[in-house]
């Protein structure tokens, strides 16, 4: 999430953007649903096996590619941003998923980890935290201190 925070605070502070891609800032969404959906999935899954971690994870990240197409398609983020987000939460959920799954072992909680994951996020759906408008309020002094402007 931290760079998810830098790339909105760069862009809407100090106005960086890639404009010849259409890039601003790193979807937000998009990164937390590729890595929660796809840990939940994996963890879900991994309790039947070595290799059904594999097929969890791959329901999450189909899942968060669901997601962030619908951020493009409200015209909240372009496609540059979302692959983005997708790219960065698909590879953090991933090296997880791999480092708890690289030895077999008994997990018996792994699956309530999974359940409690999807239960816990969807809890959270439509709650927001006020740092968009900490960011859009603040950003500009983070960079007029970095002599970005």
């Amino acid at each position: 999430m931290a760079l998810v925070g830098l790339s909105k605070i760069l862009y809407a502070g100090c106005g960086v953007e890639v404009s010849a891609i259409n890039f601003r800032m790193i979807s937000g969404h998009t990164m937390l649903s590729a890595s929660i959906y796809t840990v939940a999935g994996g963890l879900l899954l991994g309790n039947f096996g070595k290799g059904w971690y594999r097929l969890g994870a791959a329901g999450g990240l189909l899942f968060a590619a669901a997601i962030g197409a619908s951020r493009v398609a409200i015209h909240a983020h372009s496609v540059a941003e979302v692959i983005a987000g997708w790219l960065l939460g698909a590879a953090i959920s991933l090296m997880l998923l791999m480092r708890v799954f690289d030895q077999p072992r008994k997990m018996p909680r792994a699956a309530f980890a999974g359940l409690a994951l999807l239960v816990v996020s969807t809890l959270a759906y439509g709650h927001h935290a006020p740092f968009q408008a900490m960011i859009e309020r603040y950003s500009w002094w983070v960079c007029q201190g970095l002599g970005i402007e």
